[in-house]
């Protein structure tokens, strides 16, 4: 497990030769072990932030690490795992799990590589190709594979968006069963506050682009989990209107801009 560290973050796109602002300035610390989810509208930046930690998009301003290293590309032990689980279709799911330590040139554990599938709960799917997979057998595919080289970080983009209620509810529970077993420090992303609630240690709240920390919920693990429970609800409350103050803000300052 490793600290994150997000230092004076900010991103800027050009859009016909204008500089539009998409994050930050933000900072966040990580501890290890923890399950953070990034909660706020779409748009706000929460994916760019992700894609920054991953290595896979550079910061415009400030900078990013891990366990004061500073982060410059991908690397295996953050692992990400992106709404579409993305499975090369001529593989089977075994050989889907297995292919990053094929591209690193190492020998395939098989034994792991088995271990991985029983923890996500898609034994006896080995063989199949992933046409012939469900959604949430196939989201739980990419993150076996995301899983099975034992990173230090796993990164989630909205991994659960595309599914329908039930089956996100049941892969909540597997992704809590995991995380409670292995303690791998998560960083989830997320627009649905039930959803941050349900899974996160702690829940930093965005505000509307360009994204900056409006708030962070520290969510006890004591507590009941059950979306009818009295503690989860209030907090549900607490949360919905930090991001309904928050957006509020954000148009009362662009709409001083414009005038």
């Amino acid at each position: 497990m490793r600290r994150l560290s997000a230092n004076n973050i900010e991103k800027y796109f050009l859009q016909e030769q204008q500089r539009m602002s998409a994050l930050g300035p933000l900072d966040l610390e990580i501890s290890p072990g923890e399950f953070i989810c990034i909660l706020g509208e779409s748009g706000c930046g929460k994916s760019t932030f992700l894609r920054i930690l991953a290595g896979l998009e550079i910061p415009t301003a400030g900078n990013v690490s891990m366990d004061d290293r500073p982060i410059t590309g991908p690397d295996y032990r953050r692992a990400v795992v992106f709404q579409n689980p993305a499975l090369l279709p001529w593989l089977t799911v075994q050989e889907n799990i297995s292919l990053g330590f094929k591209i690193r040139g190492e020998r395939v554990p098989k034994d792991l590589v088995q271990q991985t599938i029983q923890l996500v709960g898609i034994d006896g799917f080995e063989k199949a190709k992933p046409k012939t997979l469900s959604g949430g057998m196939a989201q739980r595919a990419a993150i076996a594979r995301a899983l099975v080289s034992n990173p230090d970080v796993l990164l989630m983009d909205e991994p659960f968006g595309a599914l329908d209620a039930l089956t996100r509810m049941r892969m909540q529970e597997a992704l809590i069963d995991i995380w409670n077993r292995h303690r791998v420090t998560i960083v989830f992303i997320t627009h649905d506050i039930d959803e941050a609630l349900v899974l996160a240690s702690r829940i930093v709240v965005m505000t509307p682009r360009p994204g900056k920390i409006a708030r962070v919920f520290d969510v006890s693990q004591k507590r009941s989990r059950a979306r009818s429970d009295a503690e989860f609800l209030k907090m549900r409350a607490c949360i919905a209107d930090e991001l309904v103050q928050s957006f509020k803000e954000s148009r009362e300052f662009e709409w001083g801009r414009m005038a």
